[in-house]
Formats: structure tokens, C-alpha cells, sequence
């Protein structure tokens, strides 16, 4: 019995094109002796490179999931680092109800103080005229600030814009306008 194949009856048997099978002749991946193929070394050497293949793939799927973690890996890190919306949220409330509570416990002081020498219309007028301003430019900073966390929070920051560079150029913007309110507190008020 005859255990050589042709190459049509080899490619049939491997489940190729015969064409196919003869680029992998010429590869030399599979070989034929006198123009025929042996089936089972044809076989067995096929079986080889269909494996060789699949360890390529997974050599290169196995670099690609590496990959793929150090990015995750560098991403959450980053994400530790930056402060939630929510977050800066809440320390921005902390600061200005600290600011807030500083300038009653001062504005108490000063009129204890100036009580001791003044009718007690004159100290309340007097702290008034130098905490109320204090207390507004707070409550305006800390209403501009919640406000700004609240556009942040509606999906108003670019997508590949990084919060904390964000923050940068808005705290830039408020001391440009802080500048501008210290100027207009320190005008004095027209006499009535």
C-alpha cells in the first residue's frame, strides 16, 4: 500500500487549501519526498507549527496583559493621588467654615474689647462696619467655590483634562479675583 499523498490528497487530509499547503512547502515547514507527501511526518510537522504559532500568540498575549496591567497599575496610582470632586468638595466647606468661624470668634473679641470704651450701639456698629465685609468676602468665596465643584460635578471638565490642572487655573482666576475685591473693600464709602 501506498503511504504517500499527493498534494491534493495531503491537503484534504489536513484540512488546507492546496495551495496553502504548498506556501508551507516553500516555507519548509512541511516536506515531500519524490513529489509526494508522508502523511503522518506531514502531519506531525504541521502540528508543529500550528503549535509553535499558538505559543507565539500567547507569548504575545501574555506581553500584551503585562502591558495592559502597568498602564492600569500607573492609572490607579495616578487616580490616588488626585482629590475627588467631592473630596475637595468637602475641604473646601472645612476651610471656609473655619475662615467663617475665625471671623465670629474675632468679630466677638473686638466687640468685647471695644465695649469696654464705647456705648454698646457704637461696638456693635463698628464691628459691624469692619466683620461684615470680611464675613461676605467668605461666604461669596465659599459660594463660588461650591458653585464651581457643582459645574465640575456635571461633567463640565474635559474628558482628557486633569483635575488637579484644572484647579490650578481656576485658584489663579479667584486670586485675580480676590485681588479685585481687596481693592473695591479697601475704597472708602461715600459719608452719607
Amino acid at each position: 500500500m501506498n503511504s504517500s499523498h499527493s498534494r491534493a490528497e495531503m491537503a484534504h487530509l489536513l484540512g488546507l487549501s492546496e495551495t496553502r499547503l504548498q506556501q508551507l512547502t516553500g516555507l519548509g515547514i512541511v516536506t515531500r519526498s519524490g513529489g509526494a507527501y508522508e502523511p503522518l511526518e506531514t502531519a506531525l510537522a504541521y502540528i508543529k507549527y500550528l503549535k509553535r504559532d499558538d505559543e507565539a500568540k500567547a507569548a504575545r498575549t501574555r506581553q500584551v496583559n503585562a502591558t495592559a496591567l502597568r498602564i492600569e497599575q500607573k492609572v490607579r496610582r495616578e487616580q490616588r493621588r488626585m482629590l475627588t470632586v467631592d473630596e475637595l468638595q468637602e475641604v473646601a466647606i472645612l476651610i471656609f467654615e473655619g475662615a467663617r468661624d475665625s471671623c465670629q470668634a474675632e468679630s466677638s473679641r473686638f466687640y468685647s474689647e471695644f465695649s469696654k470704651s464705647h456705648s454698646e450701639h457704637d461696638s456693635r456698629l463698628m464691628t459691624f462696619k469692619i466683620y461684615d465685609p470680611l464675613d461676605r468676602l467668605i461666604m461669596g468665596w465659599a459660594n463660588g467655590i461650591i458653585e464651581l465643584m457643582r459645574e465640575i460635578n456635571e461633567d463640565r471638565l474635559p474628558d482628557d483634562a486633569r483635575l488637579d490642572d484644572v484647579l490650578k487655573r481656576i485658584i489663579s482666576e479667584i486670586a485675580a479675583g480676590a485681588a479685585a475685591d481687596a481693592k473695591t473693600l479697601a475704597k472708602p464709602k461715600p459719608a452719607r
